[in-house]
């Protein structure tokens, strides 16, 4: 199972805790934040990668940058007891 496998799944499963039992707002925020990742992520593979262009450094980096947030940005919801 790749990386991207482990991330999706732990996407679904933090959108499926956010739309059953709820959380905190900072780990919504957080959520976004990875959906757009994400997006970016998928937007860099199908556009570049599967047409085998050279992948633009600002985009790989935004997109890295971007993820790197979100997940900060989770961490602080659990660690402030919110999960």
């Amino acid at each position: 199972m790749g990386t991207e496998a482990v991330a999706a799944t732990g996407l679904i499963l933090l959108g499926y805790a956010a739309a059953t039992d709820g959380i905190p707002q900072l780990a919504q925020v957080a959520l976004g934040v990875l959906v757009l990742a994400a997006g970016g992520g998928a937007t860099i593979f199908l556009g570049f990668h599967m047409k085998q262009r050279a992948l633009p450094i600002p985009f790989v980096l935004g997109h890295g940058l971007i993820a790197i947030t979100g997940f900060g940005l989770l961490l602080v919801a659990i660690f402030r007891g919110g999960l």
